[in-house]
């Protein structure tokens, strides 16, 4: 049976009923976001409890705007137009009742997800061998996976934002505290390494429950996440899962529910992601895409200001693009922008990016090698290998004609209406398809090609590889996802590559100054994990964006422990970054050529493990 793709235009995921998506509720938002901030952000309200029925909550509110002779809809549109803020519009006596009216229906919600069960049956083998101090670090933690493993109570949806799931799940941390989509990857790495992967298992437990029920994975476990997903990585934990476990039954989960649940979630992508621009909808090519006349519920205020900021007072099309820019991942950065600069400017519904189509482009080569792994092949299995396969290999061959950038010799995003590469800077999205590509690239050398084009952002700065280069455009990060921040994922993944592809130097270098950054903050027994850190100082932690840098940090821990694992206590040994970072750069400036054996093949297409030390 073939597998059919095609679909006639891009759509929106469809929210299920809920309170949320009630026009009185984007009426209550306005004046609470926008009126009584009280310093909080706009996820603090968004997730609290109400105290009763949505509806009696609606009257109370109407009551109170009629009584002081406020209109909702007058107000939004004074304050879009820039004529009026809603606080200069209302009395302190209005302000007094207003407060009064939040205490009467919202609280901190009751239903918190509390701390699971969460056990390490022994410390994995590689602890052992560390220094007391690196075991410090290793213990944090450990302990840190108690305190972010969470359970949830069933409640009913009427009162609350949360979506609920069955088992055991870890929050990244800080604000973000409930399951959140691509985070929960380097998690379960951290989980791996850790010597849990019942843990591990319980994470894609639940991923399989969310695409059951929804068909995808949401951005998060909220109600106000559930028309938007984010990149899609859940094959990478799956197949991660299965060739780490000696497990008969977590194999056989995996080659049945696990990998249906897979396949869901690429039929998703592949029927509402497909690129559908009339010059590239015959491409194997996907986007991101979310339709919105709203602002974002958990970004309320934010949203509202950059629409009155945009010279776009189209406010489907500002907040399609702001929706959309969170479902990448990315939120925010330049590389969604027209002028590379401002926020209101953003553009990314008109643009295919690189890094979400080398996740497919590694999912595709994931689902074929699992149904390999199905011992009784149908028909219908072998017609499905082959159709990933030809599905892959098209991608590959899509990118390089679209994506690829002949004037930059790398990938760059491209925005489909202006017939251009996004170029203007470096950003770690354009050497994601090496990654995921070592069997399709004719001329290995383009690896080192690349890596010498952007060897400052690679391996340039002590804290770590920013996301973005142009350190004298970008001398303080505007957006989260630019320049001068170090996000953790991204140092695992190039550890990763470069280590299989044999270039122990580089790889420890990008790890070592990670790691060294990580490190540096807080006191050495009780080290604060942060979400991101600043690549132009050891210990400096990151900033910008809609929120401060929190802490936890879900996928900080899980790159800490995969470094440590693999390193140990190597990282005693003394290190000169400038002095590592001048050795790379004349190793780089060589004329390099990358052995192709055949063993090296199979390593780079086999289990995404790392090679034995």
């Amino acid at each position: 049976m073939k597998l059919s793709f095609i679909m006639s235009s891009i759509i929106g995921i469809t929210a299920i009923n809920h309170y949320l998506h009630d026009p009185d509720y984007d009426d209550i938002s306005f004046i609470i976001q926008l009126i009584d901030r009280r310093g909080k952000d706009s996820k603090t309200f968004v997730d609290q409890y109400l105290k009763q029925d949505f509806k009696d909550v609606v009257t109370e509110f109407k009551t109170l705007m009629e009584e002081n002779n406020l209109n909702v809809g007058e107000m939004k549109k004074n304050f879009i137009e820039g004529k009026a803020d809603p606080i200069d519009l209302v009395s302190e006596e209005f302000l007094e009742k207003l407060t009064v009216f939040i205490g009467n229906n919202f609280e901190v919600d009751i239903t918190s997800f509390t701390t699971g069960d969460i056990l390490q049956n022994e410390k994995p083998s590689w602890y052992e061998k560390l220094d007391e101090d690196l075991k410090k670090v290793a213990d944090r933690v450990f302990f840190l996976w108690t305190v972010y493993g969470k359970t949830a109570a069933k409640v009913s949806t009427d009162r609350t934002t949360k979506v609920h799931i069955d088992g055991i799940f870890f929050i990244p941390g800080g604000r973000f505290v409930e399951l959140y989509y691509w985070d929960s990857y380097w998690i379960l790495i951290g989980l791996l390494e850790s010597n849990m992967e019942h843990h591990a298992f319980d994470m894609v437990n639940c991923f399989v429950q969310l695409i059951e029920t929804f068909g995808y994975v949401p951005n998060g476990t909220r109600y106000y996440y559930l028309n938007r997903t984010q990149p899609p990585v859940f094959c990478q934990m799956l197949y991660r899962l299965y060739n780490h476990t000696q497990d008969d039954k977590i194999k056989k989960f995996i080659l049945t529910r696990g990998l249906a649940a897979a396949e869901v979630e690429y039929n998703f992508f592949m029927k509402n992601r497909r690129v559908q621009h009339d010059d590239y909808k015959d491409k194997m090519l996907n986007m991101y895409y979310i339709d919105s006349e709203l602002p974002r519920y958990e970004s309320y205020k934010e949203d509202m200001e950059t629409l009155r900021k945009s010279d776009r007072k189209d406010k489907r099309v500002i907040f399609s693009n702001l929706w959309t820019g969170a479902e990448s991942g990315w939120d925010f950065s330049s590389r969604w922008f027209s002028d590379g600069k401002k926020l209101e400017n953003i553009v990314i519904t008109s643009m295919i990016p690189v890094d979400l189509n080398a996740f497919m482009l590694e999912n595709e080569r994931i689902l074929a090698e699992l149904n390999k792994e199905i011992t009784e092949k149908s028909d219908e299995i072998n017609q499905k290998i082959e159709d990933y396969e030809t599905n892959r290999a098209n991608r590959w061959k899509d990118m390089n004609e679209v994506l690829f950038n002949d004037k930059v010799g790398c990938w760059n995003d491209y925005n489909f209406d202006l017939k251009t590469h996004n170029d203007r800077r470096f950003y770690f999205s354009n050497i994601m398809p090496l990654f995921y590509s070592y069997d399709l690239l004719k001329d290995k050398n383009m690896i080192f090609n690349i890596l010498r084009t952007y060897s400052k952002s690679l391996f340039g700065h002590e804290g770590g590889v920013p996301c973005s280069g142009d350190e004298i455009d970008f001398p303080d990060a505007k957006e989260q996802w630019d320049f001068p921040n170090v996000w953790p994922l991204h140092v695992q993944m190039l550890v990763e590559f470069l280590q299989k592809i044999n270039e122990d130097e580089m790889a420890y270098h990008v790890g070592r100054s990670f790691f060294n950054s990580v490190v540096s903050f807080g006191d050495k027994d009780n080290i604060i994990f942060m979400e991101k850190y600043d690549c132009r100082k050891i210990g400096k932690i990151g900033g910008g964006g809609e929120y401060h840098n929190q802490q936890g940090f879900g996928w900080t821990n899980g790159t800490t422990i995969f470094l440590l694992n693999y390193y140990g206590n190597r990282f005693n040994e003394e290190f000169d970054h400038e002095k590592s970072y001048q050795s790379i750069r004349e190793q780089l400036m060589k004329d390099n050529s990358i052995e192709s054996s055949e063993s090296q093949e199979n390593n780079m297409m086999g289990s995404m493990e790392l090679p034995t030390k």
